[in-house]
C-alpha cells in the first residue's frame, strides 16, 4: 500500500462539529486507488482556534464544537502520514 495524499478536512462553515476528519489517499500494489477516513473525537474544554476563527463564542459552550486537542492530534497525524510518504 502506498499514501498518495493526506488531508485535515475543513470544517463546515455552516454545521456542527462532530469530528475531525483526516482523509487518507491510499493506492493498493495493483493501483487501485481508496480513500480512509479518520476521525478524531473527544472533550477538551478549549475550542480550536479553527473553530474560534469560525464564529464559536465562549456563550455558546462546548457541544458540537472542535476542541483544541482533537485538531492538534489530527494535525500530528497528517505530519506523521506526510512524511511516511516523502521516505518512499
Amino acid at each position: 500500500m502506498k499514501i498518495k495524499s493526506v488531508e485535515l478536512r475543513h470544517l463546515d462553515p455552516y454545521g456542527k462539529y462532530y469530528e475531525t476528519e483526516v482523509l487518507v489517499k491510499v493506492e493498493d500494489e495493483i493501483w487501485r486507488c481508496f480513500t480512509i477516513r479518520i476521525d478524531i473525537t473527544g472533550y477538551y474544554p478549549k475550542p480550536s482556534q479553527r473553530e474560534i476563527d469560525n464564529g464559536w463564542e465562549p456563550d455558546e459552550g462546548m457541544d458540537h464544537v472542535e476542541p483544541e486537542a482533537c485538531h492538534l492530534i489530527a494535525e500530528m497525524i497528517v505530519d506523521c502520514l506526510l512524511e511516511k510518504t516523502q521516505e518512499k
